[in-house]
């Protein structure tokens, strides 16, 4: 064991924290961790590790830092080193699980948790942890069971906070979004209300049902529908729609969705193929997308979208459509988080309308908050403005509620 922990620390020391250095002291590396400076705490460490291999607390702080610097590869190994020597240690134990999760290791990290709940059942770190990995791993109602009692034994806003957020995460919800346009020209006002819910049939499994009624260029069409989710692993999820509407002339009378999600790090990765019905044309599209999230309280989306539209049936005369859409959100409180974006092309293909097919050309600006309550219900509003060809502008307000139950 001792061979081991030596090989692993000269792995993660490396051959520049020689001895032959200046003294370095743990306030040294206090500082430069307080200021960010994360590499140059590293290198403290590592010449206290290197000085004294058991010194535990240097070795957990090279973890640590190695796991703020993005590699949880090399701040497992020096966790787990900790934790061999001293099984008793909970910040080793949890270090563990917590680089495991990171690497997309679920059910691993979850092996080493169990025997941390076994030492310390009653430690709300580490039934918070049981909740995360849970979580990750696509057990969403024990996540929630064991979050709920961390918050119960903890009454910390962290605590509590998580305990929201895989609620958020489980629960059925119901959803209402609704919309005003409106035209510089002579082009009549829209207004348009979309209704969606969300049942939880069981960990894997969630159902959806949507209506959606539009008025639009002086017609009035609606459509409804429904779809499925799937949730294969912890990181993978599955999902398709039908929406249906008879006698529309301006929204799709028929539209499908099959799309799918991977979860890989802090990027969610998204493939998508939709097919739109017009009766006076037919739209195909294929969507990639990412979701990054750059910080806990950063996230961007890149969205790029290829339609292939058909008004007469034949192959040849097909019309591409290019589509790009940047999204942005900023947590600025625990509950408040600004939204921001640009969109090329089409803006929204939920709401794709007759007289966005083609090859669509228009730069949309969108700004928004989102507000988001104990309750579990949230509150959104969005201003957006869209430019088109020939000096058309279009100014949309839109308002959405959201409840978890």
């Amino acid at each position: 064991m001792r061979l081991t922990i030596l090989v692993v620390a000269l792995l993660v020391i490396g051959p520049s924290a020689g001895l032959a250095q200046s003294p370095a002291s743990s306030s040294d590396a206090d500082r430069a961790e307080a200021a960010g400076r994360y590499e140059e705490a590293l290198a403290v460490y590592q010449r206290l590790a290197a000085a004294d291999a058991h010194d535990h607390q240097a070795r957990l702080a090279i973890a640590r830092l190695q796991e703020r610097l993005g590699h949880p590869a090399r701040a497992e190994a020096v966790f787990r080193s900790v934790m061999l020597e001293d099984p008793r240690s909970i910040e080793a134990t949890l270090g563990v699980a917590r680089t495991l999760v990171e690497q997309l290791h679920a059910e691993d990290a979850l092996d080493v948790l169990d025997a941390a709940e076994r030492l310390a059942p009653e430690n709300p770190d580490v039934l918070a942890a049981l909740g995360h990995a849970h979580g990750k791993a696509g057990h969403t109602a024990t996540s929630v069971s064991y979050y709920e009692r961390a918050a119960a034994i903890s009454r910390s806003r962290e605590h509590l906070y998580s305990f929201e957020q895989a609620r958020l995460a489980h629960e059925h919800r119901v959803e209402s979004r609704s919309f005003g346009e409106q035209y510089n020209g002579a082009t009549p006002d829209s207004r348009a209300t979309d209704l969606a819910v969300n049942l939880r049939l069981n960990n894997a499994l969630r159902i959806t049902g949507r209506g959606q009624v539009q008025r639009k260029l002086g017609l009035s069409d609606a459509r409804g529908g429904g779809g499925v989710q799937w949730r294969a692993t912890g990181y993978t999820t599955f999902a398709a729609q039908a929406l249906v509407g008879r006698d529309n002339a301006v929204m799709p009378g028929q539209d499908y969705l099959a799309e799918v999600d991977h979860i890989y790090g802090a990027t969610t990765w998204t493939a998508g193929v939709r097919y739109f019905d017009f009766h006076t044309a037919t739209v195909t599209t294929v969507s990639p997308a990412l979701t990054w999230r750059a910080a806990d309280h950063v996230s961007l989306t890149l969205r790029y979208a290829l339609s292939l539209t058909d008004r007469t049936g034949k192959s040849t005369a097909v019309t591409k459509g290019h589509s790009a859409d940047l999204r942005g959100t900023y947590r600025v409180q625990p509950r408040v988080i600004i939204l921001a974006g640009y969109a090329y092309g089409v803006d929204d293909f939920d709401t794709l309308s007759v007289d966005r097919i083609g090859a669509f050309s228009a730069h949309t600006g969108l700004i928004g908050a989102r507000a988001e309550f104990s309750s579990l219900t949230s509150v959104a509003g969005s201003f957006e403005r869209q430019s088109r060809p020939a000096g058309v502008t279009l100014q949309r307000f839109t308002l959405t509620l959201a409840q978890r139950f």
